[in-house]
C-alpha cells in the first residue's frame, strides 16, 4: 500500500509539472464543480493561488459566474451530456475577455482558457472601421464603393450607383470577383485590383450596363503599413462624358483651366494634411526616442524620411495656396504697391543683409493698382526671394520698375523685377511657370518649384499676364501686368 501511494504521489507531482508547462491557463473541477487542479497560468488569470482553490466549488469562489447563462450552461452541458463546450465573453470580475474550452470526463471537467482581450479589441476596431467604410459607402453619391481581400472576394459593396446597374450589393458581398462581373469588365478591372493589393493606386475608365464609369483602386493598410485589402470607388461619368463630347469646342478654355486645377486640387485636399502630420510626428518621435538605437545608415534613412515629409508638407501648403487663389482671395480694391513692397523688403531684411544685396525701385516709386493686397504681397515675396536666391556668386543687384500703358481701353501697369543673376536658358523659360517644375537640384537650390506658378495664377486672377525674359549667366527680368487703381 505504501509503495502504491508513493507512486500515486509521484504521478500526481509529474502531472502537476506537465500541467504547469501548458501555455494556456488550465484548471479541472470534479462533477460537483470543485477545483481539483490549477496550473500556474490559471492561478495568474484567476487571481487565486492553487491552495486557496483546491476543494472549493467554482460557484462559491466566483458567484457572479453562476449568473452568466453562457457559463452555467457550458459547465452543466459538459458534465451532464459529456460533450465538449465552449464560451467566449467579457467577465467583469477578471477584467478581461475570456475564451474557454471545456472537456468532460467521467470524473469531472478540464477547462482550458485564455485572455483574448487584445484580439477582441482588434476585432472591435476592425468592425468599427468596416462600419465607417460602410456608412461612407452607402451615401457615396452617383457611384459604387467596394472592399475586397487578397482572394478578390468582396467584403463590402455599397453606394447609390447600384441604382443604375443590374448588380445588387447584397449579392456582391461575399462573392468572388470572377463570379460578379462580365468577362469584358473582369479583363479591365483585374490588373487594377491586383495593383491595389500590391500597394499601388490606379484608375481606369470603363463601360458597364450602358453607363460610363471612372474607377479608382487604392490599397487599404493597417497601422504598420501592411496592405490587407483593396478599395475601389467607381463614379458614374456618363453625363459628364456626354457634355464633354457636345461642348468640347465651346468649353475648351474652361476644360484647360479645370485640368490644370485637377492636377493638384486632389493632392492638396485637406485630407492629405492629417496623415502627413501623423507621419511627421511619428518620425520626429522616432528621432527623439530611439536615435541612439540607430546605426549610421539608420540615422541617414530617418533624416531622409523627415526631410521628405517636410518637403511634402511645403508642397501641399503650396498646392493649397495655388488652388485657393480664386476661392480664398479678398475683393480687388485700390492697393498701394509701395506699401506692399516696403513690407516685403522688411520681411526679407535678414536675407538681404546676409547677401549684401542692392535693391532699388524706380525713381517715381510704385503705383496704386486694383488688386488683392495679400496676394500681391505673395507675388513680390516670391519674385524677390528668387532674385536673391539665384544671384550666383556675385552681390545681388535687383531693380523693380513700373511702366504705365493702355491695353484694350484699360490703363494698366507693367511691374518688372530685374536681377543680374544666373539667368535661364531659352528652352526653360516657359517651364518655370509649371507647377513643381525645377531647373536645379535641391542640393543646388532649395524650394518646391511652385513659386512662379503661384505668382502667375495670382496675376491671372487680376486679369493680368506674367512673362519672363533672360540671358543665361547674365540677367533675368520677370514682368507682370495689373490694372491701375480705379
Amino acid at each position: 500500500m505504501t509503495d502504491r501511494r508513493n507512486r500515486e504521489r509521484e504521478l500526481e507531482t509529474e502531472l502537476q509539472r506537465v500541467f504547469n508547462r501548458v501555455s494556456d491557463a488550465l484548471y479541472a473541477v470534479d462533477n460537483e464543480f470543485r477545483f481539483t487542479l490549477v496550473n500556474d497560468r490559471a492561478e495568474e488569470l484567476l487571481g487565486h493561488p492553487e491552495e486557496d482553490l483546491l476543494g472549493e466549488r467554482l460557484w462559491d469562489v466566483f458567484p457572479s459566474a453562476a449568473e452568466i447563462d453562457d457559463v452555467w450552461d457550458a459547465f452543466h452541458t459538459a458534465r451532464d451530456e459529456q460533450v465538449a463546450t465552449h464560451y467566449e465573453l467579457y467577465y467583469p470580475r477578471l477584467g478581461f475577455w475570456v475564451e474557454a474550452n471545456l472537456y468532460p470526463s467521467e470524473t469531472g471537467i478540464s477547462v482550458y482558457f485564455r485572455d483574448v482581450t487584445d484580439r477582441k479589441q482588434r476585432e472591435q476596431a476592425l468592425e468599427e472601421s468596416k462600419q465607417r467604410y460602410r456608412t461612407i459607402a452607402e451615401y457615396f453619391p452617383n457611384g459604387v464603393v467596394t472592399l475586397f481581400d487578397h482572394d478578390l472576394e468582396y467584403t463590402l459593396a455599397a453606394g447609390r450607383g447600384f441604382e443604375m446597374i443590374d448588380e445588387d450589393p447584397a449579392e456582391i458581398e461575399g462573392s468572388n470577383f470572377e463570379d460578379t462581373w462580365t468577362p469584358e469588365v473582369r479583363e479591365t478591372l483585374e490588373p487594377v485590383l491586383r495593383s491595389a493589393l500590391e500597394g499601388e493606386k490606379r484608375s481606369v475608365e470603363l463601360r458597364h450596363d450602358g453607363r460610363e464609369w471612372v474607377l479608382y483602386a487604392v490599397p487599404v493598410t493597417d497601422s504598420e503599413g501592411t496592405v490587407f485589402a483593396g478599395m475601389t470607388m467607381a463614379h458614374d461619368i456618363t453625363e459628364r462624358k456626354e457634355n464633354q463630347r457636345k461642348l468640347e469646342e465651346t468649353v475648351a478654355r474652361l476644360e484647360e483651366s479645370n485640368h490644370r486645377l485637377e492636377q493638384f486640387a486632389y493632392a492638396a485636399s485637406h485630407d492629405l494634411q492629417e496623415p502627413l502630420r501623423m507621419v511627421s510626428s511619428y518620425l520626429q518621435l522616432l528621432e527623439r526616442r530611439y536615435s541612439d538605437a540607430f546605426d549610421e545608415d539608420g540615422e541617414e534613412f530617418l533624416e531622409y524620411a523627415i526631410d521628405g515629409a517636410d518637403r511634402m508638407r511645403r508642397m501641399i501648403d503650396g498646392l493649397l495656396a495655388y488652388s485657393r487663389v480664386e476661392t480664398r482671395g479678398d475683393p480687388l480694391e485700390p492697393v498701394d504697391l509701395d506699401h506692399i513692397f516696403a513690407n516685403v523688403r522688411e520681411d526679407l531684411q535678414l536675407q538681404i543683409g546676409e547677401t549684401n544685396a542692392e535693391l532699388t525701385v524706380t525713381e517715381d516709386g510704385l503705383p496704386r493698382v486694383q488688386g488683392d493686397a495679400n496676394q500681391l504681397r505673395q507675388v513680390f515675396q516670391n519674385l524677390l526671394e528668387n532674385a536673391l536666391e539665384y544671384s550666383g556668386d556675385e552681390r545681388p543687384r535687383i531693380r523693380v520698375d513700373a511702366e504705365s500703358r493702355v491695353r484694350n481701353r484699360r490703363r494698366e501697369w507693367v511691374i518688372s523685377v530685374h536681377d543680374e543673376g544666373i539667368g535661364i536658358e531659352p528652352s526653360d523659360q516657359e517651364r518655370v511657370f509649371e507647377v513643381f517644375e525645377r531647373l536645379h537640384t535641391r542640393e543646388e537650390y532649395p524650394g518646391t518649384g511652385i513659386g512662379l506658378a503661384l505668382c502667375q495664377r495670382i496675376v491671372e486672377r487680376h486679369d493680368g499676364e506674367m512673362w519672363l525674359e533672360s540671358e543665361p549667366d547674365e540677367w533675368t527680368t520677370v514682368s507682370f501686368t495689373i490694372p491701375a487703381a480705379e
